[in-house]
């Protein structure tokens, strides 16, 4: 994961969303590839586009605002898929 300078196993792909968004008038299709990983080495550092991190618990991370539905679909379904969040305490 470029952005974050750290490596990943994927664990599982929790699945495939899609979604539009408007820019410019003109209307663009998104693909989300929602996964589940483990870091396997680096440490969690923002590069120039990414400014920033944060984790969330499971209870509060929908409370968010989160720019694409097929996201938001992704981390529901990902939470109604396991019983704990990882990295993330409830």
């Amino acid at each position: 994961m470029e952005e974050l300078h750290v490596k990943v196993v994927i664990d599982r792909i929790i699945g495939i969303y899609t979604d539009t968004y408007l820019f410019d008038g003109v209307i663009h299709d998104t693909l989300c590839i929602m996964v589940s990983v483990r870091i396997i080495s680096g440490n969690i550092t923002p590069d120039d586009d990414a400014e920033a991190y944060e984790f969330f618990s499971k209870k509060n991370v929908l409370k968010k605002k989160i720019a694409f539905e097929g996201v938001k679909k992704g981390i529901e379904d990902y939470i109604k898929s396991t019983a704990s969040f990882p990295n993330l305490t409830a």
